[in-house]
């Protein structure tokens, strides 16, 4: 865990902002400096030594209702007691291949009409991140993505992928109660994820209080299927 993600990070339980790091193991990577501005806050990187610290293991604890969420193997767990975790991903060894064209067409089809020029400079928040393919893709575009996803197999193969991005984090948590502050993502997506839940147009308001005034909130789910197209669909899926 990147130390700046705190400040983008509420406690899901009350929404109090008042969270603080408690670091065991920290690990320190090389970081390119032309990937970060000369005047940005940027806690835990020192761009004189080209070096960032993460944060291995450790824990987060919330200063008003005491709920601790730990850090492990450099992802923060910040799934409620009773919520209930993703299922396991058919994705948890894959890796994304960008020598495959595939990978980047499919993603720019989901997120149409966003450009890759409108991740760019952009705090973005990938939604149901599964296995991290759509988060590699829009900070590769320039944005500093955070994905969350319920599945704990699927953000341990999202942060594999995803680790050696400067601009990329990983957190365990849930649609329903996203552990952010409201209002703080200039672009929020979810793209294949909606449809599969049982409360979509819950985790849908709470997806779009993420997004600042001015934002974005991109959306990608099924659409209706009916006659033959429906037939063939359910003949496939069977």
């Amino acid at each position: 865990m990147k130390y700046r993600l705190l400040q983008w990070l509420a406690c899901p339980q009350c929404r109090s902002s008042d969270l603080r790091l408690e670091t065991i193991r920290v690990e320190s990577k090389t970081v390119f400096i032309g990937h970060f501005g000369g005047d940005e806050n940027l806690p835990g990187v020192d761009l004189d030594e080209k070096c960032e610290k993460e944060i291995v293991e450790g824990a987060i604890h919330c200063g008003d209702c005491a709920m601790v969420f730990p850090i492990k193997k450099g992802i923060p767990n910040m799934l409620l007691p009773d919520s209930k975790p993703g299922p396991a991903s058919r994705h948890a060894e894959t890796l994304v291949d960008v020598a495959r064209p595939e990978w980047e067409a499919n993603f720019r089809e989901l997120a149409y009409p966003l450009k890759p020029e409108d991740f760019l400079g952009k705090l973005a928040l990938d939604a149901g991140c599964g296995f991290g393919r759509h988060t590699f893709f829009a900070a590769r575009y320039g944005a500093e993505v955070v994905g969350i996803d319920s599945s704990i197999d699927g953000v341990k193969a999202a942060y594999r992928n995803t680790a050696h991005l400067s601009r990329a984090h990983v957190v365990l948590g849930d649609v329903y109660n996203p552990p952010f502050r409201e209002a703080v993502f200039d672009l929020t997506y979810s793209f294949g994820v909606l449809h599969h839940l049982e409360r979509p147009l819950e985790a849908f308001k709470e997806l779009g209080a993420t997004v600042k005034p001015g934002g974005r909130f991109s959306v990608w789910v099924y659409g209706p299927r009916q006659g033959a197209t429906l037939t063939a669909n359910n003949l496939v899926r069977g």
